[in-house]
């Protein structure tokens, strides 16, 4: 750790609230740097406690901008400030990817999954962690199915309502949806909606805020959107309908689709060379479930 220049220190809300709150290595490791950069609501808060020598900067975007900002005080001293956990979908894989494990060091604090595990009493193996920041609501289609439970990092105040639409459009119109904000704060609270329905109707935003998590119920009850539709398959074996391919008909049908990826046994990160692949059906589906 002592040879790691770049500190990412995760924050909770309480941190945020309470700089105090911190252990001391972390406070030190703060007060003693050249390079300072975090979301606007972390550097709003914490400006009292920078050091006057120290360059305080927001994020850019493109992230690479920040990257490049970094790189130019390699072996000095560097403070990056986080959110819960920067390794759950977090900028600690990003810098980490970037200036390899030798130069980072990541403190977490408790994640929003963590948290709202505890506050919705779910089980951690019993339930998906997603993220819906800066990525398309159609990232949500491999997990479509009865009974599932998703935890989700919101975009933005208005997620939830997407995720409603999302889910309603798709037959889903039970699920119930619980949007828990600024968790571990002072200012913490919860929305609860029991179906798709009373999400989408919502126009009181008060317990709302921009930082929120997520937690989305499908239950059981489930309305195909057409006769031929039906449930939607299980994730292993998973495949697109063929009505959901741009094809002439010469397809490797849908069926017939589900026992390839069953025997491919696709998993996150796994390559495929689809050799031949025709409309490229098989790839499709290898891609939907990860690969």
């Amino acid at each position: 750790m002592t040879n790691k220049w770049l500190q990412v220190i995760g924050l909770s809300e309480g941190d945020i609230e309470n700089i105090a709150s911190l252990p001391p290595f972390l406070f030190q490791s703060l007060k003693g740097a050249e390079l300072i950069i975090g979301a606007r609501r972390h550097l709003k808060t914490l400006n009292a406690y920078f050091p006057a020598t120290a360059t305080v900067t927001s994020w850019q975007s493109p992230l690479l901008k920040t990257l490049d900002e970094i790189e130019k005080y390699a072996n000095k001293s560097v403070c990056v400030l986080a959110t819960g956990d920067p390794m759950q979908y977090g900028i600690g894989i990003s810098l980490i990817k970037k200036f390899g494990n030798d130069a980072v060091h990541v403190t977490p604090a408790v994640g929003a999954f963590s948290l709202a595990y505890a506050r919705m009493g779910w089980r951690m193996d019993d339930c998906k962690p997603l993220t819906l920041h800066g990525r398309a609501i159609e990232k949500l289609s491999p997990h479509l199915y009865p009974h599932a439970k998703w935890l989700v990092l919101a975009d933005d105040k208005y997620s939830y309502q997407h995720i409603a639409r999302y889910l309603h459009d798709k037959g889903f119109k039970d699920a119930s949806i619980t949007v828990l904000s600024n968790m571990g704060g002072v200012h913490e609270k919860a929305a609860f909606f029991a179906n798709t329905e009373q999400a989408i109707n919502n126009q009181h935003h008060n317990n709302i805020d921009d930082f929120n998590t997520i937690a989305v119920n499908l239950k059981e009850q489930y309305t195909p959107q057409s006769q031929d539709e039906g449930l939607p398959p299980p994730l292993i074996g998973h495949s697109l309908y063929d009505d959901n391919l741009y094809h002439d008909k010469q397809i490797t049908k849908q069926q017939v689709r589900a026992i390839t990826m069953m025997n491919l046994r696709p998993y996150p990160g796994a390559h495929l060379w689809d050799l031949g692949a025709g409309c490229g059906s098989i790839s499709c589906a290898w891609a939907q479930m990860g690969g």
